[in-house]
Order: C-alpha cells, then structure tokens, then sequence
C-alpha cells in the first residue's frame, strides 16, 4: 500500500536578511504540548495498493482528499489549566522574535 502527504511549510524572513521555507513542526504548533503527530494542515490521501513490474505503469495517481485538524491541547502547552504537577510559564524573547519574524 501507499499513500501520499503533503506537509505545510512556513516561511520565515528572519531578520537577518535571509528567508527560510521550512516545514512546520509535528509537534503542537498550539504550544508545543509534546506529541508528536503529524501537524495540522497536513493533506492526505487515501491508503491504495499499488503494484510495480516491467509491464505496468510508471505513475501511480493519489487525490489529497483529507486534512489533519488542529487538536485541542492539553495543559502543558500554556492553553489549558494548570494542575498540581504541571505549571504554565510562558517566556517572550525580543530578541529571537525579531531574528526569525514570528513571535517566540
């Protein structure tokens, strides 16, 4: 079987001068809560069997028919209560935000 995913990717114009595309994390992006899956936004198509030989084609056609959703995120990733164990500390640094043109 195969199947096929297309990844969202992100620009950065960092402040240096120099842009990035690069892909977006598979961790939260709602505040990286620490699971790993594969990120929101993603397309996806269906699982198909595809066969390979000398006499058959060499394309194989796949329709990115689904899209991952963004997940609610627990409270470890700063948008969820805190508990006994788990405390929200969240931290702006002017500095890395103005390098990479988003806020961090």
């Amino acid at each position: 079987c195969a199947q096929a995913e297309l990844f969202p990717h992100r620009i950065y114009q960092r402040g240096d001068g120099v842009n990035l595309t690069l892909p977006v994390s598979c961790v939260s992006r709602s505040g990286q809560d620490g699971s790993y899956d594969t990120p929101a936004g993603t397309l996806f198509s269906d699982a198909q069997r595809v066969h390979f030989g000398a006499a058959l084609p060499d394309v194989a056609t796949f329709e990115l028919t689904h899209m991952v959703q963004d997940k609610n995120p627990p409270g470890c990733s700063g948008h969820g209560a805190d508990t006994d164990w788990i405390k929200t500390v969240k931290v702006h640094s002017r500095l890395l935000s103005a390098f990479w043109g988003v806020p961090l």
